[in-house]
């Protein structure tokens, strides 16, 4: 059977045909800068498809074009926000579709992207199977005291304003991915996982589980988005109330004119980071906001977590950005991280407990590499077990001089690093510097970099997401 696969965002439509049987893609593509103008933001002379109607006519297309009269026997939707109704997947009628739609002002950027796909499918084909998969269905294992708000439990019990969580389809597979590739049941996988798109969030996985995640009543809260502000104090929403702004006018200023469109003046992070780097004072500080709010929300739920093994960045941004991913390992030098500054060769690493020196080796010709070997007493190289997957480098010290190799003791808890040696293994990075050295409380922790759909690197999305 095949199975086309639709993930309708707030600014691009992503999608899949998969053989079920044979368990392959047979096409795949990503519709980007729906409604957005070359202004950065939905101003200016429209650039990609008018609105998600446009772009499911493209999707039918191109999938015409690629398979030619084979049909597909069924549809399947990411939908953002399922409320307290929806915790697994359901097949989609007209009840369904009309529950998801009374849940579009708590996901104003995405549930009425999603209900004009399910509907664009059930017009061009109605008796097609669909069924639609929730992003807050993952984030159900949140404990009471994570996601309550301090406020009346008549608003719960009334208006079921909670805490819900969004990206849960993304971080369900990321957090199952990452336990594989750091070799550990799901069960005993705890870390970060930072969602970084045009819409972005981080999640505290235990034990696999979510327990907390930055989103919450809508997808609104937490971090600095494409054009979302993010956490805000409530009482400026009172004032600007007070000074004249409606509601409709709060909603459309918050979710559609903030993040880093409204500091920098776009919400594509691609623009932003160029033009930072040009000398933009804007962009600077837009990249500073945006990072320095996620790494606030690392370093949190890495005590949440107990110990996170890995911080993992996925998503369009989390993928491509490697400088925002450089400006936000900049700022968790308390964890240890420390980012690469240029490509190298992979290493492994071990913890402060199975290594106490670092032996340097010159390159031939008298002058110094930057690989290091790690040696017992006795000489011979000491692996730690099992070994851990990231990129990195021994920074040069003052106390290291020519000549053959130069031991010098390092001080527990700093984390030497070592060049991979015949039959260790190492994550492909094919984005870059996505992989970094880093030392979590319960012993390393590891920072990888995801594609949502498949391992690392993989088709560039080019910032977005």
């Amino acid at each position: 059977m095949l199975v086309l696969v639709i993930n309708s965002g707030s600014s691009s439509l992503k999608y899949q045909v998969r053989d079920v049987a044979a368990g392959t893609v047979l096409t795949e593509g990503l519709i980007e800068k729906i409604g957005m103008g070359n202004g950065g933001g939905g101003d200016g002379e429209i650039e990609g498809p008018r609105d998600h109607a446009e772009a499911l006519e493209q999707v039918d297309a191109a999938i015409h074009a690629e398979l030619g009269d084979r049909e597909l026997g069924a549809v399947g939707h990411r939908v953002v926000h399922g409320g307290e109704r929806f915790a697994e997947p359901v097949l989609v009628d007209n009840e369904i579709t009309r529950a998801i739609e009374r849940l579009n002002p708590l996901a104003p950027l995405h549930n009425p992207a999603n209900v004009l796909g399910i509907r664009a499918i059930t017009k061009k084909w109605p008796r097609m199977p669909q069924v639609a998969v929730f992003d807050t269905a993952f984030h159900r294992t949140l404990p009471e005291h994570a996601w309550r708000y301090a406020v009346p439990d008549e608003l719960y019990t009334n208006h079921g304003i909670r805490r819900y969580g969004f990206h849960g389809t993304s971080n369900e597979y990321v957090a199952r991915r990452s336990a594989a590739l750091l070799d550990l049941p799901i069960e005993e996988f705890d870390g970060v996982i930072a969602h970084l798109g045009n819409g972005a969030s981080v999640t505290a996985i235990r034990g696999g589980h979510s327990i907390d995640t930055s989103m919450g009543f809508t997808p609104l809260e937490g971090l600095v988005m494409g054009t979302r502000s993010g956490d805000l104090d409530p009482s400026i929403l009172v004032f600007l109330g007070r000074a004249g702004w409606t509601p409709e006018d709060i909603d459309t200023m918050l979710n559609r004119e903030s993040g880093l469109k409204g500091l920098a003046g776009s919400n594509d992070m691609r623009s932003v980071v160029e033009a930072s780097e040009a000398g933009d004072e804007r962009a600077a500080m837009a990249l500073a906001v945006a990072s320095y709010r996620l790494a606030k929300y690392i370093g949190g739920y890495h005590v949440a977590v107990g110990g996170a093994k890995a911080v993992v960045f996925t998503a369009g941004i989390g993928e491509n950005s490697q400088q925002f991913r450089a400006q936000v390992a900049d700022r968790l030098g308390a964890l240890g991280i420390e980012p690469r500054r240029r490509p190298e060769r992979p290493t492994v690493q071990g913890t402060a407990r199975h290594f106490r020196a670092a032996v340097r080796h010159p390159r031939p010709g008298g002058s110094h590499g930057r690989g290091t070997r790690h040696r017992r007493g006795d000489g011979r190289r000491r692996l730690p077990q099992p070994l851990s997957h990231h990129a990195g480098h021994l920074p040069a010290h003052p106390d290291r001089t020519a000549g053959p190799a130069q031991v010098r003791r390092r001080r527990p808890g700093r984390l030497p690093r070592l060049p991979l040696a015949a039959g260790d293994r190492a994550v492909p990075s094919r984005a870059g510097q996505n992989l970094y050295a880093v030392n979590g409380a319960r012993g390393p922790l590891r920072q990888l970099c995801l594609r949502e759909g498949g391992g690392l690197g993989g088709p560039r999305h080019r910032g977005r997401g």
